[in-house]
Formats: C-alpha cells, structure tokens, sequence
C-alpha cells in the first residue's frame, strides 16, 4: 500500500513516514500544496494522510481531488474539527492531529482511522 504524507511541518512529516514505513507500507512525503497534488496526479497512491493548513494550499483542495481520484483521505488537523469538516468532501475522515499521532503509536493502522471522526 502507498500512502502519501502531506505537512508542511517537515519534522512531523518524517516521523510519521518512520511509523509507516516500520508496519510495511510505501511512503511518499510531500511538505508543500503544490507537491501533493503533483504526486496524486502522477503517482499511484492508497491513501493520503494530509495537514490541513498549508503555506501554499489546504487539506480541503488535497480532500476534493482525493475524492475525484477516488483515494482514501484522512485531514489531520489540529484545528477545531467543526471547523474543518464543512471545507472537505464527506467521505473525508477529519481527525484531531495529537489523537492521530496517539492512535499511530499505538500500533493503530491508518485505514483503521478512516471515517472514525
């Protein structure tokens, strides 16, 4: 499975492709708006785990072309998730960033994740 990483905190970024790559999965790390959607429309990718505010873009224009892809998106945000979830399609799974870091380090798998917000 490929997963894409998409924050433009560089340092959250590795240590989530780290977490990924330990339990087996493909990683591609993007630190910018711009390289995310570069990456979705030329790569193959399962799911993209995305911040949601970015200097050059937001989870919600990552989360709509992930829906017209058809790819698996979850927006992990540290933002008040009410906030958040009228900017991005439903089948988005938003989630607070610290409980998704949580999750992760209990050994929770990503997909497991999806639509739990």
């Amino acid at each position: 499975m490929q997963v894409l990483i998409c924050d433009d905190d560089k340092d959250l970024s590795e240590l989530l492709s780290e977490q990924l790559v330990k339990r087996g999965y493909n990683v591609l790390v993007a630190n910018s708006g711009y390289k995310v959607l570069e990456l979705i429309l030329s790569q193959e990718v399962d799911l993209v785990i995305t911040d949601y505010w970015m200097r050059d873009g937001d989870g919600g224009m990552v989360a709509n072309l992930c829906k017209d892809k058809g790819i698996n998106c979850i927006v992990a945000t540290g933002a008040r998730l009410e906030e958040i979830k009228p900017y991005v399609p439903s089948t988005t799974t938003v989630v607070d960033k610290l409980h998704f870091l949580d999750k992760l380090s209990q050994d929770t798998q990503p997909l497991d994740l999806l639509k739990v917000s």
